[in-house]
């Protein structure tokens, strides 16, 4: 690829890269899988072995260099540069990359992203402000998740362009509290009312219906149903078993105030507590991060 000057023949080469890197992931989880026929736990282990090893050199590589290595994912880190203009992160990253290029024949890193901010919350999972010459874009890695309710997923988004907007700690947790506060009101349906001119608790009912893809949750069966436990009290596996869902089926359900419902009932209330619990567990890692 690095000899290539054809355009075309430079995307099917990307392309190409990108296949073998795909099969190589699935084949790890395939060797390790009890049931897959031609199961070796002796490969799925000297597979993750070596890319241990790979990222342990990088690290030392990068260290070696008087830059700290402040987060380290499956096949890739991230460093300090202890810079912030771009070009010369990029220089940086370039320069990372080529060091420990030297060390293998068939191993090559590439500079892939700069970060003018990030908030990492633990492993593969993190918050950042990705930025080129011309832009800057807010990513989420292991945030995002089906099983949560778009509700909560609207004000993890807002508390973390909050937790970026600034740098003074006491206006971010404050902001972050803040919109805390907002989802309760939201939640209870006093900015429901303001904002739609719903004056009753049936009109706030009507109003929460009208907006229920915010409340829905959805989450994959793993298993077959009957293999959970009869009792199981899982929103998903109660709506699947109703449903007859099969295994991988992803089930979709509300959070009501007489349980879970995979359809909302006109006579029935959002269990606003729930979503409001859900809402704390999304945003208070943020306010404990930039205390």
């Amino acid at each position: 690829m690095l000899e290539c000057k054809d355009d075309d023949a430079l995307a099917m080469l990307d392309y190409q890269q990108a296949a073998y890197k795909l099969v190589v992931n699935a084949m790890v989880g395939c060797f390790g899988m009890s049931t897959f026929r031609f199961r070796s736990s002796a490969l799925a282990g000297l597979i993750t072995r070596i890319g241990r090893e790979l990222l342990l050199s990088a690290t030392e590589t990068a260290e070696a260099m008087g830059f700290r290595v402040i987060f380290g994912d499956t096949d890739s880190i991230m460093i300090d540069t202890k810079t912030t203009n771009i070009e010369e992160a990029q220089m940086i990253g370039l320069q990372v990359c080529a060091a420990i290029d030297k060390q293998y024949e068939c191993v090559r890193m590439e500079a892939e992203k700069i970060f003018r901010q990030v908030l990492i919350f633990n492993k593969k999972t993190y918050a950042a402000i990705e930025v080129t010459q011309n832009s800057a874009t807010m990513i989420m890695k292991g945030l995002l998740r089906r099983d949560q309710s778009a509700f909560s997923r609207r004000y993890l988004r807002r508390a973390l362009q909050q937790a970026f907007a600034t740098q003074d700690r006491v206006k971010r947790s404050s902001a972050v509290q803040m919109l805390l506060k907002y989802a309760e009101e939201e939640l209870k349906g006093e900015t429901l009312c303001n904002k739609y001119g719903a004056s009753s608790s049936n009109e706030t009912r009507r109003v929460l219906n009208a907006d229920r893809r915010l409340f829905r949750i959805t989450r994959r069966l793993n298993k077959q149903l009957s293999k959970y436990q009869r009792d199981a009290k899982d929103p998903h596996v109660v709506i699947g078993r109703h449903m007859k869902s099969r295994r991988g089926d992803y089930v979709s359900y509300y959070m009501m105030m007489n349980g879970p419902e995979g359809s909302l009932k006109t006579d029935d209330d959002f269990d606003t507590r729930w979503y409001l619990r859900e809402t704390r567990r999304l945003l208070e890692p943020i306010v404990d991060l930039i205390k």
